[in-house]
């Protein structure tokens, strides 16, 4: 007959082997889990850190003072007279390099705005370019607003951002307006 030592010997033996490889395979999908948290809260953290871009945005458009009766102006278009008021040119720059993090629709909204700006050449001053386009950077602004506040409730769901992120793989060609290039034989007559 089988000795009972032998057996229980045995028995233990598969048991703490059995308990062995499960606490190992349990190690290691915990610290799967905790890379892949990792992970998710770096990416959490550049998103972040590109919609507090879109705040900077949208409260250039969200102030408005009066310039004349029944006028407002966004105040991004009431200072000084420069090339780049209040740095909103180097705030869409710095945005667009943040683009990935935005979700699709957020990008193409910022993009919107950009390319309303580029309409300034058609205009002697941003002063005059603020007022003709208030309402349609309001409207703008107002859309922001909703995509921001709609993206917020979801920033944290990070896998998802992940799978629904479009990946363009053409190339897109921003349309200027003429306005914006020089014609090469124009300088050539002024000279």
């Amino acid at each position: 007959m089988i000795d009972t030592a032998i057996v229980v010997s045995a028995v233990s033996g598969t048991l703490s082997l059995v308990a062995a490889t499960g606490a190992a395979f349990i190690a290691l999908r915990s610290k799967n889990k905790d890379y892949e948290n990792d992970y998710y809260k770096q990416v959490l953290q550049r998103r972040i850190e590109a919609y507090s871009y879109i705040e900077k945005l949208i409260l250039n458009f969200k102030t408005a003072v009066p310039v004349a009766p029944n006028n407002l102006i966004h105040i991004v278009f009431s200072g000084e007279e420069s090339d780049d008021p209040c740095g909103i040119h180097r705030l869409i720059l710095d945005l667009s390099t943040q683009s990935f993090w935005l979700s699709d629709e957020m990008f193409a909204k910022s993009r919107e705005i950009d390319l309303a700006l580029l309409e300034r050449d058609t205009f002697t001053s941003w002063h005059e370019f603020g007022v003709a386009n208030y309402q349609k950077f309001a409207v703008l602004r107002v859309d922001l607003e909703e995509l921001y506040a709609r993206d917020l409730g979801s920033l944290h769901m990070v896998p998802r951002f992940l799978r629904h992120k479009r990946h363009d793989r053409g190339f897109n060609v921003t349309p200027f307006p003429p306005s914006v290039f020089i014609d090469p034989k124009s300088k050539e007559q002024a000279s």
